[in-house]
């Protein structure tokens, strides 16, 4: 991966510390003007950087309103923050909204600091530069809301505290409550020599207590925590007390001991040069960004999507290989046990043969299809009954003309009716015997009893008559609940007329379906 570059912005200058093995390179600085950009694409063309750009701001310029807004999520939430940054920040495209958090009172409303910079001349001159050199530019970020990620995590004690960064002349300080950002203040200062630099921080402490007294931030007679992060000679001042105030408690933190807590790989070089720390801590924030808009980054996410395709690629790719080659293991070691295989299947087959004999025999003894298919064809065919045979033979043999042609048996509720009659052969349909209040409880059971009328010479009213005969048999007996005509013989007016004589009549003239419902064992 190629390695990234750092620019830090401030008022007049424009510092580039190339990120190498670890830790960041001897800064290189441009001036905030015409002539120093023209020197910046002189120092481009020379090293080409092919990594990220990441751009740290820290101006004078940069403004910062603390609201209160209901509490959104998602793609609601973006449209409420930039609608309010675009109506705070109206002279400038650079703002930001920064959630803090819920408020303790409500827990519908939450914190959200907005940040702007209301002089964006400068900085996007330098944006048209990079675009220029086809620079990936990562993200544009603020070096006080870096502090306050810091600060908030790892190093505060107390709830109010000012936290003071010197850098390269200039002094941040940013006044923080429960780690949110309530104050944010740049001062320059002359001279570079620790002493220079300790009597400057007093001063500027007293202008900010007053300034938060007058806010009504802190108490005018109260004690402020004062967190310095600094090295080298102003960290050894500010350790040893050396003319302390008692209008502030001063907490020194040694910017090399929180790299080494924090994991960060850095070298710092001079006490008022803590760029290269902010450097290494912004690589462990995962790509931050406040201030870059869609069209000043798209370039960079271009190149990351190109590069996360590639890297999918060469995944497919060597799963596919690893694949492949699991594959051809298996299968050359199933090519090598073929010949033992081959030796235990004829030893097998030697073994068969003896035991059962001829091939036809050990064949026949062990073709089971037969067998299967014959069990399947029984199951779909459910026996009928004993009871409900013995019940209808006891009518049966009390009517000598009425013979059984088919009896199916069912459980469960009884078939619907039929919508029309049997048809007579040349003739038209017989009407529907009429519904019958038919029982429909668990444990019964149904069967359809197909008979003729034996013989029959053709005389259909008196074949109806020995039928309900029949019908008024089986309702007599106790078993039988119901009986019903499903059909009936066809009667010659309605159909053509015989021309055979009574004795040729068909059988199928005379045939009836009657459905009997019988009580069954499991009802009550």
């Amino acid at each position: 991966m190629a390695n990234p570059l750092f620019l830090f912005l401030s008022d007049y200058l424009v510092t580039a510390y190339p990120w190498d093995k670890g830790g960041c390179g001897a800064g290189v600085h441009f001036e905030n003007s015409t002539e120093g950009q023209e020197a910046f694409r002189s120092y481009w063309q020379q090293h080409l950087p092919a990594g990220a750009v990441y751009l740290l701001v820290d101006v004078i310029e940069e403004d910062l309103h603390n609201e209160i807004t209901p509490k959104l999520v998602g793609s609601n939430r973006k449209k409420m923050l930039a609608g309010r940054g675009r109506r705070m920040f109206r002279h400038t495209p650079f703002f930001y909204g920064h959630v803090q958090g819920k408020m303790a009172d409500d827990k519908l409303k939450e914190q959200v600091l907005f940040l702007g910079l209301t002089e964006p001349d400068k900085l996007l001159e330098w944006l048209t530069l990079l675009q220029e050199q086809r620079a990936q530019l990562a993200g544009i970020v603020s070096l006080p809301l870096l502090c306050q990620e810091l600060f908030k995590k790892n190093l505060l004690e107390h709830s109010d505290a000012l936290v003071i960064v010197p850098n390269q002349g200039r002094l941040r300080q940013v006044f923080l409550r429960d780690g949110r950002m309530l104050v944010s203040r740049l001062s320059n200062f002359q001279g570079q020599a620790a002493e220079d630099v300790q009597m400057f921080i007093h001063g500027e402490v007293a202008r900010m207590q007053g300034y938060l007294a007058s806010l009504r931030l802190v108490n005018h007679n109260a004690t402020l925590e004062v967190y310095v992060l600094c090295a080298g000679e102003l960290h050894d001042l500010l350790s040893s007390g050396k003319n302390a105030v008692s209008s502030y408690h001063c907490h020194p933190l040694n910017a090399e001991a929180v790299a080494t807590r924090l994991g960060v790989t850095t070298e710092l070089r001079h006490t008022d040069h803590l760029e290269p720390f902010f450097c290494g801590f912004l690589l462990k924030q995962r790509n931050r960004n406040h201030y870059a808009r869609t069209e000043d980054s798209r370039l960079y996410r271009t190149l990351r999507l190109r590069t996360l395709l590639r890297f999918l690629n060469l995944a497919f790719l060597l799963l596919g290989v690893g694949t492949g080659l699991v594959l051809f293991l298996d299968g050359f070691a199933t090519y090598s046990r073929l010949p033992e295989l081959s030796r235990k299947a004829d030893a097998a087959q030697v073994a068969l043969q003896q035991v059962g004999g001829s091939d036809q025999d050990v064949a026949a003894g062990i073709d089971l299809v037969g067998v299967v298919r014959t069990v399947d064809t029984l199951r779909r065919f459910a026996t009928t009954p004993q009871p409900m045979l013995l019940t209808i033979s006891q009518v049966l043999t009390q009517h000598g003309d009425i013979w059984l042609a088919g009896l199916e048996w069912f459980a469960g509720p009884p078939p619907p009716d039929p919508k029309e009659g049997t048809a007579k052969k040349g003739g038209r349909p017989d009407k529907a015997p009429p519904k019958q209040n038919v029982p429909n409880k668990p444990g019964l059971q149904h069967a359809r009893l197909r008979g003729e009328l034996r013989p029959f010479t053709g005389n259909t009213e008196q074949a109806r008559e020995k039928i309900q005969a029949f019908m008024e048999a089986l309702r007599a007996l106790p078993a039988v609940l119901a009986v019903s005509a499903l059909s009936m013989p066809v009667d010659p007016s309605q159909t053509a007329v015989l021309e055979r004589g009574n004795m040729a009549a068909s059988a199928k003239q005379a045939e009836f379906l009657l459905l009997v419902i019988l009580q069954g064992e499991e009802s009550p």
